[in-house]
């Protein structure tokens, strides 16, 4: 879970400053990153219901939020939403909370309700019910209605603006050190033919890697030395980590390659394929065909692409 490589978060600082005294009725996360934005308004809906505002994931509260069964907490997560879907939203908004003072009606996407359901909901948004509380998730602020985006206080989760260090990952169990894979010279490497070469193999990996059945061919093309076998893997664990450090704020190395990995992958996507990387390294260790650690890493890399969308 992301959320306490976040909670120190300037984004979320600033919005826990409302909690309790200042709730507005409604606020839309948005962003340019989609996973971010659900991560910080779900991180502000624990902290909302949370038994002491923070939040401290070990209350009753936040324990009935994590297992998916708190009451005061409806979370609307559809490909679309139409009218009727906002109908049903709004009959919830009339039940009072269970065992909080607020109930929160969070909807992930919000951009995916039609006009006319947009419409539907305004209403609902103009004179809201003193004890809900409504979170949208966007990241595609163009296509909500100004009319609604007026009704809300908007947080712009700025993916600039995260000043997450190491040791914040280490909590989530994500190690960015490439140390760990026993490569720590590493940036000496930077300029040396066969690194420069390694690179261009991986990068062509990456930009053809857009379905299972093309992997075995791209493992087969993959052709290095037996002393480049764990190099080709530590170059990838390096730039998959300087990607996640780059998208997170924290100032590192950052080149095009990095900007090209941070635009198709997540951060939740990165943390996920790190360990994954790593596994794939270790695996070496143990005298497994390189061929298949890399097709065991690639339709694993693959599935957290498409599932951290």
């Amino acid at each position: 879970m992301l959320f306490n490589a976040l909670i120190n978060s300037p984004v979320f600082k600033q919005v826990k400053q409302d909690i309790p005294e200042k709730l507005n009725h409604a606020y839309l996360f948005y962003s340019s990153d989609r996973l971010l934005n659900e991560n910080i308004a779900s991180l502000f809906c624990y902290a909302v219901l949370c038994d002491t505002n923070t939040p401290c994931f070990k209350c009753d509260n936040c324990r009935r939020i994590e297992m998916g069964r708190h009451p005061d907490l409806i979370v609307v997560d559809k490909p679309t939403l139409q009218v009727k879907d906002v109908e049903n939203i709004i009959d919830q908004c009339i039940l009072k909370p269970v065992f909080c003072d607020k109930k929160i009606i969070f909807i992930k996407n919000a951009h995916t309700m039609n006009e006319a359901a947009q419409n539907k909901l305004l209403k609902t948004l103009e004179e809201p019910n003193r004890n809900v509380i409504f979170v949208f998730s966007s990241d595609q602020l163009d296509r909500l209605l100004v009319t609604v985006q007026s009704r809300l206080k908007k947080i712009y989760v700025s993916l600039q603006n995260f000043d997450i260090l190491e040791a914040d990952f280490e909590k989530i169990g994500v190690s960015i050190n490439v140390n760990d894979l026993d490569l720590t010279s590493i940036v000496e490497y930077s300029k040396n033919e066969t690194y420069l070469n390694i690179v261009e193999k991986i990068k062509f990996v990456l930009k053809n890697l857009h379905n299972s059945s093309n992997i075995p061919k791209l493992s087969n093309d993959i052709v290095v030395s037996v002393e480049e076998k764990k190099l080709f893997l530590a170059i990838m664990y390096d730039y998959f980590s300087r990607t996640l450090k780059a998208k997170s704020g924290y100032k590192d190395r950052e080149d095009d390659f990095v900007k090209d990995i941070g635009s198709q992958y997540s951060i939740d996507a990165l943390i996920k394929i790190l360990p994954i990387i790593q596994k794939a390294y270790y695996s070496l260790y143990r005298n497994v065909n390189f061929g298949y650690v890399v097709d065991n890493m690639l339709y694993e890399i693959l599935k957290v692409r498409y599932l951290c969308k």
